[in-house]
């Protein structure tokens, strides 16, 4: 487990986005770190090969270049983040750690058929438009906890834990300007694999959004006001 005081964020926000300078190495190397990675947030980190080097694609986002800055080392220059990988005597990665936004999730390698699968199974909830299991009760007790102001972290993972316990006092103020709750429909699924939802309040319009772990808390929660 990584420190997640506020101080220990803050000083990891402030090295993740100093200045890299690509190295020359191995280029055997690269071929050791190729695979798909889990998190246990269910997102799939795919480390492919492209023309003198890697790229990594998260689970719906775009696939992005990514260099060396040690032989286990890499960093992408679009955005202030880092991949590590966990590798021993030429053998393939065994796993990988994302560092981004003062956090650092770890990642262990599957198979390329499971892989296959979760992609699968987030396409078909996609095209069917299906929440996961009890995904309304989960949005309306997390309305709930934030119009209190009172979250119960122990439902989410630590880096959500510890962005809710920074954030919690501000989005407590934000719902006691948008008034009680008047409706919510189900939208659909993200491209990352979020349920999302169009909440009305009394004076304001929003759209909430959140995300499960595989083994189901809560990894991922997002708010934000509609036109």
């Amino acid at each position: 487990m990584s420190d997640d005081t506020a101080d220990a964020v803050a000083w990891r926000r402030y090295e993740q986005a100093r200045p890299r300078t690509e190295v020359s190495i191995d280029p055997a190397i690269y071929s050791r770190c190729v695979g798909a990675y889990r998190f246990p947030n269910g997102g799939v980190m795919t480390i492919s090969m492209r023309e003198g080097g890697l790229a990594a694609q998260l689970t719906g986002q775009d696939r992005l270049d990514i260099y060396p800055e040690k032989e286990d080392v890499f960093f992408y220059r679009v955005v202030p983040a880092q991949l590590s990988f966990a590798h021993e005597n030429g053998a393939p990665a065994e796993g990988l750690i994302l560092h981004q936004n003062g956090y650092e999730q770890t990642a262990r390698r599957i198979d390329e058929g499971l892989a296959q699968e979760i992609a699968a199974e987030l396409e078909s909830r996609i095209r069917d438009k299906r929440p996961v299991a009890g995904s309304e009760a989960r949005l309306l007790s997390l309305i709930d906890e934030a119009a209190r102001g009172e979250f119960d972290l122990g439902r989410m993972t630590e880096p959500l834990a510890a962005a809710t316990r920074e954030q919690a006092q501000k989005i407590k103020a934000d719902l006691e300007k948008a008034g009680p709750l008047k409706s919510h429909v189900f939208k659909g699924v993200s491209p990352e694999g979020w349920d999302v939802y169009e909440v009305a309040f009394e004076n304001e319009l929003m759209e909430w959004r959140f995300a499960l772990a595989e083994d189901g808390p809560f990894s991922g929660a997002w708010i934000r006001p509609l036109p």
